[in-house]
């Protein structure tokens, strides 16, 4: 199966990834927690490289200015991963 995106959206996933992953293990954080902290990683990393192209058109969603998974920039992936795991975390109750 092939990936639409660029390796710049991957190595920013696999980063975010990394830099939670470790903190949560030692922490024993709740999994909303610490996957709203890998949204927020993500969205942080995407918008800060995409900063440097502020003011050219399309700097916010253009493939070519940040990180690109499947047909959405990977700021996009980050408020996705924090939405669910607010719902998860206060409406799911288990």
């Amino acid at each position: 199966m092939f990936v639409n995106g660029n390796l710049i959206g991957f190595g920013m996933v696999v980063a975010s990834a990394l830099i939670i992953a470790l903190p949560m293990y030692l922490l024993r954080l709740p999994d909303a927690v610490a996957m709203s902290s890998v949204g927020l990683v993500l969205i942080v990393l995407d918008l800060g490289l995409r900063s440097r192209s502020l003011g050219k058109p399309k700097w916010l969603t253009a493939s070519t200015m940040g990180g690109y998974l499947f047909f959405l920039p990977v700021w996009i992936f980050g408020i996705g991963v924090i939405i669910l795991n607010l719902v998860n975390a206060l409406l799911i109750k288990k």
